[in-house]
């Protein structure tokens, strides 16, 4: 055998996927797809709002595949079904939440996650694309807006695993255009800040190894702007601050959660604790530079100051968090009193780190009244922190 009939062999195996177990793509609708006019109007508030926040996808390159969509010739791989209900999904619930009685636009919402999720199985039986990482990551966030976020845990657990997969991870630009390279970067940087928030806020390990990837930081002046958000005539760099901030999480995973915690000399352990709230207060600097919520909630709400609150929220419980950290701290200093000769300046230093945390937590209570106006979905998402 030759060793291209070999590399060929091998390849077939990898893609190993019997008929019998493959979906029928005429059984994929649980909800019929709405005519082409309103499926591209649905498209458009899409990326008019939601994406322009988080940016997910390529317009150009789903405005194409919308049009194919209702062609001749339709794209029939998985992936692209998924993200089209994705979207849809996302365009329904924005509208049921305008809305004083949405009750049809959550049902047909639902009908498209419904679509999306009838074809899941067929990601992790063939090889992965970047839309089916986007597919992936859309559900998360989705499902990050409801009372139950097992689901978001699990696809966005999956959605890194399939970005590695296709090495998201790395910063791979040869062969590739200026667009889709900062396609694939967005991309990676969701997944990354989904594990991230989802690993600080739960205790649980995360999947992507923080030393192990070199995919750069989302441009804080994207060409298309996308990830900009006007915030009362002033521009927030918000998504190179929403990743800024989950590496942030990770460190202070990494520093002060992981269970080696329990076995660090206590000054190391309130040198980390010192290194986490500079780090905090380093990021706050640059988010606090054009926002403040007694300016920006004095007037009409825009849509996308949720997104600002979010993260807003987001930091203050994160810092508030460092309390539980002092406790510990101030237990390991107790019982070893005798052997610390600066007693009194470490104390000083945890007592500190606690009055600020408190104060952080006060802070976001204040927030809480602003949670309201952006509907109910909003609600679980800021108080699943």
């Amino acid at each position: 055998m030759t060793a291209s009939q070999k590399t060929a062999s091998r390849w077939q195996l990898s893609s190993w996927y019997p008929r019998i177990l493959q979906g029928d793509p005429g059984q994929r609708a649980f909800q019929t797809l709405p005519p082409k006019a309103t499926t591209t109007q649905l498209v458009s508030e899409y990326f008019g709002s939601f994406n322009r926040a988080v940016p997910l996808f390529d317009e150009a390159t789903f405005t194409r595949l919308v049009d194919k969509q209702f062609g001749w010739n339709p794209d029939e791989n998985p992936s692209w079904w998924a993200s089209l209900n994705v979207v849809l999904a996302i365009s329904y619930r924005e509208r049921a939440q305008k809305l004083p009685d949405g009750s049809e636009e959550w049902q047909k919402s639902m009908g498209h996650i419904r679509n999306a999720l009838n074809v899941i199985v067929e990601f992790f039986m063939c090889s992965a694309d970047l839309l089916a990482v986007q597919a992936m990551l859309g559900l998360a966030l989705l499902f990050r807006s409801t009372p139950n976020p097992q689901p978001l845990f699990m696809f966005a657990a999956a959605a890194m695993r399939l970005s590695q997969s296709i090495g998201l991870h790395r910063n791979q630009t040869s062969g590739l255009s200026p667009s889709h390279v900062e396609e694939r970067r967005r991309t990676f940087w969701i997944a990354f800040i989904l594990d991230a928030d989802i690993s600080h806020r739960t205790g649980r390990p995360p999947v992507q190894d923080v030393n192990d990837f070199d995919t750069p930081l989302p441009s804080k002046f994207p060409h298309d702007g996308l990830g900009i958000l006007d915030v009362h005539g002033a521009h927030l760099d918000y998504f190179h601050l929403l990743a800024r901030f989950a590496l942030i999480q990770r460190g202070l995973y990494d520093r002060l959660y992981t269970a080696n915690v329990q076995t660090k000399a206590t000054r190391d352990l309130i040198q980390e604790l010192k290194t986490s709230e500079e780090d905090l207060l380093g990021w706050r600097t640059s988010f606090a530079k054009h926002y403040n919520p007694q300016i920006a909630f004095s007037n009409a709400s825009d849509y996308h100051l949720q997104h600002v609150l979010r993260l807003d929220f987001a930091y203050h419980c994160c810092y508030a968090k460092l309390y539980q950290l002092c406790i510990l701290a101030r237990r390991s200093m107790a019982q070893a009193a005798q052997g610390l000769e600066d007693f009194p300046a470490l104390d000083k230093v945890i007592n500190n780190i606690l009055v600020r945390s408190l104060e952080c937590a006060r802070s976001a209570i204040q927030l809480i009244k602003h949670v309201g106006l952006f509907g109910p979905c909003f609600v679980w998402y800021v108080y699943q922190n």
